[in-house]
Order: structure tokens, then C-alpha cells, then sequence
């Protein structure tokens, strides 16, 4: 796995506490862009957003 993240480029994602869009559309699409990041990590990022 390390081999792999040496051959990816890195990306930073910033998230913003807004009032459009919903919890669940943003751990969705935690999940979906950052394809190693696991429900329940993106739950819990979302959440201390």
C-alpha cells in the first residue's frame, strides 16, 4: 500500500460548514474522492467539519 501512495499525487480537501449541503452528501463524497478513507473515517471527519 505504501508503494501506492508513493505513486499517487497528494491532494489537500478543505470542507466548509454550510447549510446546503446535507451530512450525508459530504460522506458520500469523502467517501467516493478519497477511495481509502473508510464510512466511518469520513462519518467522523464530517462530523468535526
Amino acid at each position: 500500500m505504501k508503494e501506492q501512495f508513493e505513486k499517487e499525487k497528494w491532494w489537500r480537501v478543505l470542507l466548509h460548514n454550510d447549510d446546503i449541503h446535507t451530512f450525508e452528501y459530504v460522506t458520500n463524497c469523502l467517501v467516493k474522492v478519497v477511495q481509502h478513507l473508510s464510512r466511518r473515517k469520513a462519518y467522523s471527519i464530517t462530523w468535526e467539519a
